[in-house]
């Protein structure tokens, strides 16, 4: 996957949210907020959007990094 947010290839990222879980733990006893956290640091830490991605569509718990991004790379008129 990485390789794949990495390529030059377009890319459009959409997040989906389920708001039905309201943050139970999964089966594994990880909270969807949990994973939405660790999205958050891996995009921080890592190259994942860049000039290959033409637009963003997100959730607002980690719209700051997103939006850090889009201003970075110009991506959704940085919005």
């Amino acid at each position: 996957m990485n390789n794949f947010l990495k390529s030059n290839n377009r890319k459009v990222h959409f997040f989906f949210i389920d708001y039905d879980r309201e943050n139970r733990p999964d089966d594994d006893g990880i909270k969807q907020s949990d994973y939405l956290a660790a999205a958050s640091t891996y995009f921080k830490n890592n190259a994942v959007f860049g000039k290959s991605t033409d637009a963003i569509f997100n959730y607002l718990a980690f719209i700051n990094t997103l939006k850090d991004n889009c201003k970075k790379y110009s991506i959704n008129g940085e919005d």
